[in-house]
C-alpha cells in the first residue's frame, strides 16, 4: 500500500520537475526555501511511495499528492531540430535549438494531466517550444525581481503558503549563473 493514499497536500511542499542542469535545480530549491517553502527532493519522493523499488510513475504520483504545487523547470539541457526529410512544404531547416529533456516534458505532462491548476511551467533561457503547450502561459525566469515576484505569485495562486516578508527571496538562487553553466 502506498504511503500517499488519503494524504492532503502540504501547502509548504513543492515538487520540482527538472533536467540535468544541477545549477538550475539548486537555484530553484534555494529560491523556494527563501520563500519558506519545502521542495521535495527525488529521494524523498521515492520514499513517499512506501516501496524500495517503485515505478517512476508511482514516485511522481506520490510527489504530486504530497505537494501543493508542481514546478516544471524547463532548461535547455538537450538540443533538437526536426530532421530534414520530415520538413513540410515551405518549412526551412532550423539549427539545433536548446530543449528540455524528454523526461521533463513527460513529467510536466503528467503533472498537467493530474492537476493543471497546481502546475507551474517555468522556462530558464531560450528554449525550443513544443506545440502541445502553445497558449499555456509560462514564467520566463531570470534573476530580475519582477520574474521572481511572478513565480512567487504563481505559487500563491497554486495554494502554497508563500512568505515574502523580508528581501532574501529577491536574490536567493542564482538563475542567471545557472543559465550560463548550461550554455
Amino acid at each position: 500500500m502506498s504511503k500517499s493514499q488519503g494524504i492532503q497536500p502540504d501547502p509548504r511542499k513543492v515538487f520540482v520537475i527538472h533536467g540535468r542542469n544541477e545549477a538550475a535545480r539548486k537555484a530553484m530549491f534555494a529560491f523556494l526555501r527563501s520563500l519558506h517553502l519545502e521542495p521535495i527532493e527525488w529521494s524523498e519522493a521515492r520514499s513517499l511511495t512506501g516501496h524500495a523499488s517503485p515505478y517512476i510513475g508511482d514516485i511522481l504520483d506520490a510527489a504530486f499528492k504530497h505537494a501543493t504545487a508542481v514546478v516544471a523547470l524547463f532548461t535547455g539541457d538537450d538540443e533538437a531540430r526536426l530532421r530534414p526529410q520530415l520538413l513540410g512544404t515551405g518549412e526551412k531547416e532550423e539549427p539545433l535549438t536548446p530543449q528540455a529533456r524528454p523526461n521533463v516534458l513527460f513529467e510536466a505532462g503528467m503533472a498537467m494531466g493530474r492537476n493543471p491548476q497546481r502546475t507551474i511551467f517555468v522556462e530558464l533561457g531560450q528554449l525550443r517550444g513544443f506545440s502541445d503547450i502553445a497558449g499555456r502561459h509560462a514564467v520566463r525566469l531570470t534573476d530580475n525581481p519582477k520574474h521572481r515576484q511572478e513565480l512567487a505569485q504563481r505559487l500563491l495562486d497554486a495554494g502554497c503558503t508563500v512568505n515574502m516578508k523580508g528581501t532574501d527571496w529577491h536574490d536567493s538562487g542564482d538563475f542567471d549563473n545557472a543559465l550560463m553553466k548550461s550554455v
